[in-house]
């Protein structure tokens, strides 16, 4: 069994960046609230993640919440205005759509957003494939490297009452002052090959 690891750099924050081990069957809801206990964010304020070609142009939106609840059918009167009516973009929720169903590329590239009255931004990359540690708890932070701007206490955030979400695991983050050899990405200087390593065998 595998689980992805992502490299995530918030744009506000200098030298600072972090990585977390996900399981391809959990959702981009529960990426989320992982995403928030890292960032010690409040969890009060919409999210959406973006699909992200490799230029981190927004693609398809995954969001947190529907907030296309407009109700325009009486605005047709005939079944010939009902016709030329516009169709309503899909919708992608985040407890409803799985890491699996998305990914289908070694590099794959992610934008978040929280907070889009003052957003937090955090590029989101798709470093490799790991083995799954079965006694560990998915999804888990493994590395945090630098410091947050500002220490607030950690809220506790409500999470899907699934248990199919959570996997159970230690503690093991790592804590790193001194800066890594190994990059991350083409931008970054990671290896291409390490990138790609077991992706093709990845079952779902």
């Amino acid at each position: 069994m595998h689980a992805y690891r992502f490299y995530l750099t918030p744009d506000n924050i200098e030298d600072f960046y972090f990585e977390i081990d996900i399981l391809p069957s959990q959702t981009f809801r529960v990426f989320h609230d992982k995403i928030l206990e890292v960032l010690q964010l409040s969890g009060t304020e919409l999210a959406s993640f973006y699909v992200s070609n490799n230029q981190w142009k927004k693609k398809t939106e995954i969001t947190l919440i529907d907030m296309n609840i407009e109700d325009d059918s009486d605005l047709y009167d005939d079944e010939d205005d009902e016709m030329n009516k516009p169709k309503k973009k899909k919708i992608l929720l985040m407890d409803k759509v799985k890491l699996s169903d998305i990914i289908d590329d070694p590099h794959q590239r992610f934008i978040y957003i929280y907070d889009f009255l003052s957003p937090w931004t955090v590029f989101v990359e798709l470093m490799k494939i790991v083995e799954v540690d079965k006694p560990k708890l998915y999804p888990m932070c493994v590395k945090i490297d630098g410091e947050l701007p500002v220490k607030k206490a950690i809220p506790k955030i409500e999470t899907l009452d699934d248990e199919d979400e959570n996997i159970v695991l230690g503690d093991d983050t790592e804590i790193h002052d001194e800066e890594e050899e190994d990059g991350f990405g083409n931008e970054f200087g990671a290896d291409e090959d390490a990138l790609g390593e077991g992706f093709d065998d990845l079952k779902f």
